[in-house]
């Protein structure tokens, strides 16, 4: 169980992270903080922060669609990223 000191350093990390990157995603915050999202979500409930908005899918679809995919056969990788 959390304390509310631990709260508090928590809020902090993770707020200095969101300054330091204004354009991160939740993800982003996730593994940078070292931490997961039903705890972001109980901070974020606790007023210590408010979280990025989510990503609709059709802004994901033009942040990706420069990029080639090669369709493969082999177990499950279908649609494997090829662009390095």
């Amino acid at each position: 169980m959390y304390t509310k000191l631990d709260d508090q350093r928590q809020a902090k990390l993770i707020k200095a992270y969101m300054q330091s990157h204004p354009s991160c995603s939740i993800k982003d915050i996730i593994q940078n903080c070292v931490t997961n999202r039903v705890r972001l979500n109980y901070l974020e409930r606790q007023g210590y922060f408010s979280l990025p908005k989510l990503t609709h899918k059709d802004v994901l679809d033009r942040r990706f669609k420069n990029r080639t995919y090669v369709s493969v056969s082999v177990g499950r990788e279908y649609g494997k990223w090829i662009g390095y």
